[in-house]
């Protein structure tokens, strides 16, 4: 299932064109978003970065913050945001079945080139979603997503969504 990016993300406000950070107006939110939101917990970031001036590090920090238990994949590993970061979505996918748990959501900041490989690696570790990041689209990636019955969001920021369901949420109110 595709859904909305452009005329609701970030990217449609002033200025904030291919911006990915979690400082952009506050904008409404598509029900699907919400609903999609409302179900994660889980959420590995593909292309996790240990570098603090990249989004790539700042929108999982933001997660963190908002209560998302954050799994972090880079193909160097290491640590990012003081957490293991797995080789691969495989490896992510394996370490999380070990402590008993699931693959919500895969959050994407790779190259548009790159994400039908992540698309089809969601897909065979059994990941019900995948969003690609604020300014990533790429029509083989839904397809694949579209053909595997994989929930898909393109286009937009996740940080920023997230924030926003959680500060109406805190609010009573509706994003």
């Amino acid at each position: 299932m595709e859904l909305p990016g452009r005329e609701w993300g970030p990217a449609s406000v002033p200025g904030g064109r291919g911006r990915s950070d979690v400082t952009s107006a506050p904008v409404p939110l598509p029900a699907d978003v919400v609903a999609l939101l409302r179900g994660v917990r889980t959420v590995v970031v593909v292309g996790a970065s240990d570098d603090r001036a990249k989004a790539a590090h700042r929108i999982p920090a933001r997660l963190v913050d908002l209560g998302y238990d954050v799994v972090p994949v880079n193909p160097r590993g290491g640590t990012v945001l003081g957490r293991t970061a797995h080789r691969t979505l495989g490896e992510a996918a394996a370490a999380l079945t070990a402590r008993g748990t699931t693959i919500d959501l895969v959050d994407v900041f790779r190259p548009a080139r790159e994400t039908p490989t992540v698309v089809a690696e969601a897909v065979a570790v059994g990941a019900p979603a995948v969003w690609l990041q604020s300014g990533i689209t790429s029509a083989a990636a839904r397809a694949l997503a579209d053909a595997a019955g994989v929930r898909y969001v393109e286009d937009r920021c996740l940080g920023v969504d997230a924030r926003v369901l959680a500060e109406a949420d805190r609010a009573g109110g509706t994003p």
